[in-house]
């Protein structure tokens, strides 16, 4: 079962997920279908605080360097694509998260 929060390497090829990158599943655990939406992470501080989310790197995410969440390259990606899970987030990280996304998208919070 893929769970919201989960941090999973992924190997799936598009305009901003070019290489094999960790991500975080945002999609709703409940479904389970073909595909997973995931937010890419980067290693690249560019962009805004209120759409970036920093994750510092420990032995529960399983990241190995500073990253940010990119909140604003949300995406759908095969189920297939995702490799290996690597750790997760706590819930107060996912509530930042979901923040940032619901002002990427223009709605309320």
């Amino acid at each position: 079962m893929i769970e919201r929060g989960a941090v999973y390497l992924m190997a799936s090829r598009g305009t901003y997920t070019g290489k094999p990158r960790p991500a975080v599943i945002l999609q709703n655990e409940d479904l389970q279908i073909r595909s997973v939406i995931v937010l890419p992470l980067t290693s690249e501080a560019a962009g805004s605080r209120e759409i970036r989310v920093e994750l510092a790197p420990d032995d529960r995410n399983g990241l190995r360097s500073l990253s940010y969440v990119m909140c604003d390259k949300i995406t759908a990606i095969p189920t297939a694509s995702l490799r290996e899970r690597i750790g997760s987030i706590d819930a107060e990280t996912v509530r930042r998260i979901e923040a940032a996304v619901l002002t990427v998208l223009g709605f309320p919070d």
